[in-house]
């Protein structure tokens, strides 16, 4: 397997891309930096509401994307620059979903699918639990039964997506062990004091 360092490379690909193209173009500008995070989330939107429209009926899709376009949960993904692999992946994922309710029309939308999931991984490790929609998706509308060696390739993006975040943990661990965690004088804060006081306030 490969290194934690070549596997944080390769799981933020897209990240230090963007990065490095706006920093090319607008420098240290926050504002352009912010902008891409806005541009992924209205392009969320709008599959949000291409992708309900398909399912459901109009005036549905139109409210919820609405309610997605300007629910306060999203503020920290949209306006911190560090937030950008959630905005990024979300859209990258809603246009996987998409194209794959398109599949049946045209076989090149299946193969859009698979590789606009795949760019959603390689954005935020948090896409490994999502192949799970498309299986959600086959027992409401579809048949899983027909259709479970479609969902094959999304299960085995994610089994090695799975592989390339587990070799992540001894340094998350280490990193956790380093920072916050302990005092000056290396004492750990006793949770049966700590998580009491923090549920209270």
């Amino acid at each position: 397997f490969p290194s934690h360092d070549k596997c944080h490379h390769i799981l933020g690909f897209f990240q230090n891309m963007i990065y490095f193209i706006v920093h090319k173009i607008a420098g240290n500008t926050p504002f352009v930096y912010r902008s891409v995070n806005i541009f992924f989330h209205l392009g969320s939107t709008f599959l949000i509401f291409t992708i309900l429209s398909l399912l459901s009926k109009r005036n549905v899709a139109l409210i919820a994307a609405s309610l997605f376009a300007v629910h306060p949960i999203f503020i920290e993904s949209v306006t911190w620059i560090s937030g950008m692999p959630y905005s990024m992946y979300s859209f990258f994922f809603l246009l996987s979903c998409l194209f794959y309710i398109l599949k049946d029309k045209r076989s090149l939308y299946y193969y859009l699918s698979v590789l606009f999931f795949f760019f959603a991984l390689l954005s935020n490790e948090k896409t490994i639990a999502l192949f799970i929609i498309f299986i959600t998706y086959e027992l409401c509308f579809g048949s899983l039964r027909e259709n479970w060696k479609k969902i094959a390739p999304y299960f085995l993006i994610c089994f090695f997506g799975t592989l390339s975040a587990v070799l992540k943990i001894n340094y998350r661990i280490n990193t956790i062990n380093t920072i916050s965690y302990t005092h000056e004088n290396g004492s750990y804060n006793n949770p049966f004091f700590q998580i009491p006081v923090a549920i209270v306030s």
